[in-house]
């Protein structure tokens, strides 16, 4: 079978179980998805009943977990359900805050926070949305939360003072765990020097490294610039062009990957809350 006729196949059978759940959930193509996503051993998935019966079972099984057996991990996994199956975003942000605030599960208080920054299921407050991610960061250690809450006091968000020196340990932290939208944070932070921070050129070139070496093209090129421009740092010809020949691996990997997943448009703002 040609690959044209496998994905015109795979098509016929998405359709067919969106047909057949689309009835009781509001985001059934979601939910073939997310259930495909859970590599379950025996489970057919050219089968669309077996895999209605799949997600109905996941549901009843994270019910009783989060509302019997009162399990944190359930609770987060039921919200996570209806949020991404379901497309009950309401009822989903609810149950992120109850499991933060009473249960005390972190990535639910993560969650939370994304949700109320984006106004997904719930009024969109940038405040709280700080609130939680500082939550998440401090008391949960969830970097992802260290980033937002680096941001909310580099850039004022939600009505926070702006204290770029305060900002730091949050985006270093989030750095550190390899998140390169944190590193460049940095980089510009010190490259320009920002607010209470002072321009620091050497920490700027760090920090831009290590956003390379977490795959970031604009890491590459930034560093590779500063090498080759002596900006702040020793002059070294060689080791800029070999920053520079990362980069252009980087682009060729990224144009090669969007060459075989070409983006339709509007298909990434599919699934988002109108």
């Amino acid at each position: 079978m040609s690959k044209e006729s496998r994905e015109k196949d795979d098509e016929k059978v998405v359709e067919e179980i969106q047909k057949i759940i689309s009835g009781h959930q509001k985001s059934p193509e979601k939910a073939f998805t997310y259930a495909k996503s859970q590599k379950v051993g025996n489970l057919d998935w050219k089968n669309p009943e077996e895999v209605k019966d799949y997600l109905e079972n996941l549901y009843v099984e994270y019910s009783f977990q989060c509302l019997s057996e009162k399990s944190p991990e359930g609770c987060h996994r039921l919200a996570n359900f209806l949020e991404n199956i379901r497309g009950e975003y309401s009822e989903a942000t609810k149950l992120y805050k109850k499991n933060c605030d009473e249960f005390g599960y972190g990535r639910s208080c993560l969650v939370y926070a994304k949700n109320k920054s984006l106004g997904r299921g719930c009024t969109k407050d940038l405040q709280e949305a700080c609130t939680y991610s500082f939550l998440s960061c401090d008391e949960y250690k969830l970097t992802e939360g260290c980033l937002n809450a680096g941001i909310c006091l580099s850039d004022g968000v939600g009505a926070s003072v702006v204290n770029v020196k305060e900002a730091t340990p949050y985006l270093n932290l989030a750095c550190e765990d390899k998140n390169p939208y944190a590193c460049l944070k940095l980089f510009k932070i010190y490259l320009e020097g920002s607010g209470n921070v002072e321009k620091n050129l050497p920490k700027a070139f760090e920090y831009t490294k290590k956003a390379c070496d977490s795959n970031d093209l604009l890491g590459c090129l930034n560093a590779s610039l500063m090498l080759r421009k002596g900006d702040g740092i020793k002059k070294d010809l060689e080791l800029a062009e070999q920053y520079r020949k990362r980069s252009d691996n980087i682009r060729k990997d990224f144009e090669s990957y969007r060459e075989h997943h070409p983006v339709v448009f509007g298909e990434q703002y599919k699934h988002q809350q109108k």
